[in-house]
């Protein structure tokens, strides 16, 4: 993944983020004193929801491939448990599993 910003003539702040050929652009109108602070905050929080999205779908691509728990948690900096409990919704194994049977 790639983050770029950008100050524009105008004042704004742009952000780039792009992983692939996916490229999510957020711009950003100062508003008065502290603009710059309050752009950069902006941006921290674009960036985290375009991480969360992209540690989603590392995920949901790893666990396809039959990754574990505990190893996905290892490289997450958690417990297995708290791996599967962050992911879980978007587990396709889970997914998969719940279609065969309803009890899973």
């Amino acid at each position: 993944m790639t983050v770029v910003t950008d100050e524009c003539p105008e004042g704004t702040v742009s952000l780039a983020l792009r992983c692939g050929d996916d490229v999510r652009m957020s711009v950003f109108e100062p508003w008065g004193p502290g603009d710059v602070f309050r752009s950069g905050l902006r941006e921290i929080v674009a960036v985290r929801a375009a991480l969360d999205a992209l540690e989603t779908e590392l995920v949901v691509e790893a666990r396809s491939r039959g990754c574990k728990w505990r190893e996905l948690g290892e490289d997450l900096g958690l417990s297995a448990h708290g791996a599967r409990k962050r992911h879980l919704v978007a587990d396709p194994i889970h997914a998969w599993r719940s279609q065969r049977d309803p009890h899973a």
